[in-house]
């Protein structure tokens, strides 16, 4: 009788050990996973990468081909503009800036303490809007109130590494001048949503890019392009003058009232004639050899291309009252520019934090030019030589878009999960 009772207790023990084990390894992962803050903000980033514009593909098909569903909530542009704005792009420049403020500006790295809550309430306000879509205002608004939360978490770290250095580096002041003004303006699109103000939401959505997302990353470019370049690159001339990142700031920060009494041409002049010329002072032919360093400086180019065609429009706005090219300004930008210096920046600082060597793949650096046909395929949309074909063109780079990022996920998302190849802690 006592046999037969330890044979039967014998798959319990079994599955007990079996379920510590399975305990161990999970707090394993995740101690490994929250390592560092570039691997939770990236690898949360990796998933709205391909979630934003899944969902995005199925509203354009819906659009354009299907029967508009009813909403009850805010119009799918103005999810998009949320999901890609305040969420995609913010996963990526928290998970930089908070592995880089410390190094700027020579001070110990921010605690697991401050960055993790940060990326899970960032993350957590993502997916509760994403789920919520346009059909529940409640859950809107709780999305927005999370993801609000982890931004203020996520600038609580910042801001102290800032107060607490000596040397204050300027581009820690401009970067987290792009971040507060980021923070307000999702708090007043919380106050939009609650107060169903669209023409607010849609003049919030319609300005991030000036005073947020372009701030942040020209500030990290202006920093970090033409170090990046000398490091790597032979016969290379450092130059960084300081000067071009305090007007480009102006630039971006007024464009908005500018824009408001009809003078938008003017930051439109300062900034293009800025970035074209950091564009050629940065010396892009001497780091063509170089795909990872080639990525950046093909990045930054699309700045000058985004700010060309604004200028274009704001000039025929003025003699026509007309938007020649409605939308092409802003995805040269956010297609053009920001996703595909997205890519060259996170690939470089996935490899670099990884153990790994600092190249770009073949199979990356063919993505990354799949990125540039996205943007050129979405820009081609608003011309109206191809009006007749415009949505296909729509729908066709947002399948460009997941067919450059899906392998691009698949490739480097996994390394956030894994231990560092070098044995390095982080």
């Amino acid at each position: 009788m006592l046999f037969a009772n330890l044979t039967h207790l014998i798959p319990i023990l079994s599955d007990k050990r079996d379920l510590m084990t399975i305990a161990q390894l999970t707090s394993s992962r995740l101690a490994v996973f929250s390592a560092a803050p570039h691997r939770m903000f990236f690898f949360f980033g990796a998933i709205s990468l391909l979630t934003s514009m899944a969902w995005w593909l199925l509203e354009l098909g819906t659009l354009f081909f299907g029967t508009p569903a009813p909403h009850t909530g805010l119009l799918p542009v103005r999810v998009h503009g949320l999901l890609m704005g305040y969420g995609l792009f913010t996963f990526f420049i928290f998970g930089f800036l908070s592995t880089t403020f410390p190094r700027w500006m020579n001070r110990p790295d921010i605690n697991q303490s401050i960055y993790a809550p940060a990326a899970w309430l960032l993350f957590a306000g993502y997916v509760t809007l994403l789920v919520a879509s346009t059909y529940s205002k409640a859950l809107l608004i709780l999305g927005l109130s999370l993801m609000l939360l982890g931004w203020l978490q996520g600038l609580r770290g910042l801001v102290d590494v800032f107060l607490k250095a000596e040397n204050k580096a300027s581009h820690a002041w401009a970067t987290l001048a792009g971040l507060l003004c980021g923070v307000l303006s999702l708090l007043l699109a919380i106050y939009a949503v609650i107060t169903d103000s669209d023409a607010l939401l849609s003049w919030l959505l319609k300005n991030l890019i000036w005073w947020y997302l372009i701030p942040v990353y020209f500030s990290v470019c202006h920093r970090m392009v033409p170090f990046f370049s000398n490091n790597a690159a032979p016969n290379y001339q450092f130059r960084r003058p300081e000067w071009p990142l305090p007007w480009m700031l102006a630039g971006t920060f007024c464009h908005p009232l500018f824009d408001a009494i009809g003078l938008a041409i003017l930051p439109e002049l300062l900034m293009l004639a800025i970035a074209m010329y950091l564009f050629v002072l940065w010396q892009p032919w001497k780091c063509l050899h170089n795909p990872l360093l080639a990525s950046l400086h093909i990045g930054f180019m699309w700045l000058s291309i985004g700010l060309l065609l604004q200028l274009i429009q704001s000039i025929w706005w003025t003699v026509s009252d007309e938007l020649i090219i409605p939308r092409a300004p802003l995805h040269a930008l956010t297609i053009g520019f920001l996703s595909a210096m997205l890519v060259a920046m996170a690939t470089r600082v996935t490899q670099g934090h990884s153990g790994g060597q600092l190249v770009m793949s073949r199979l990356t650096w063919g993505l990354f030019f799949g990125v540039q046909l996205c943007a050129i395929t979405r820009l081609l949309a608003e011309f109206s030589a191809f009006q007749t074909v415009a949505p296909h063109l729509i729908v066709l780079s947002a399948l460009l878009w997941l067919a450059c990022f899906i392998p691009w996920v698949v490739q480097y998302a996994p390394l956030y999960l894994r231990a560092r190849r070098d044995g390095r802690p982080g």
